[in-house]
């Protein structure tokens, strides 16, 4: 990835924006910590910051996310609900069980585009 990046740190959240280095079109929100009630809308925004721009796809990056509640999945479900409209895919990517349980146990991984890794996910937006 690009070294350049926006940053925002809240509660006990990080989420930052980058550019995958293979397709510089392609921008990654990256996420550290936990998507909760008093952090999903800054996930969501800094995810649909990326989806005003039209790029070809976003990459939701949320490896590093180590819990995931009702809210933030409401935030990802909406956010990819205003990508699609705005014909730019969302890619999600996790494998963790702190964010693929509550993604499993509601059906939203069957909504979402979810991949574990980001090769996967750069793999199918560019395809």
């Amino acid at each position: 990835m690009h070294a350049r990046f926006r940053h925002h740190a809240t509660l006990s959240l990080t989420v930052r924006t980058s550019h995958h280095s293979f397709d510089d079109a392609l921008p990654v929100v990256g996420v550290t910590g936990e998507i909760d009630h008093r952090s999903a809308r800054l996930v969501e925004a800094a995810v649909l910051d990326q989806v005003a721009l039209t790029p070809p796809g976003v990459i939701a990056d949320l490896r590093a996310v180590t819990y995931l509640d009702a809210a933030g999945i409401k935030a990802l479900v909406s956010t990819d609900e205003v990508a699609t409209g705005a014909g730019v895919r969302l890619a999600v990517v996790a494998g963790q069980d702190a964010v693929m349980k509550p993604l499993e146990s509601t059906g939203c991984d069957l909504l979402l585009d979810v991949y574990e890794d980001l090769a996967n996910a750069v793999r199918a937006l560019i395809s």
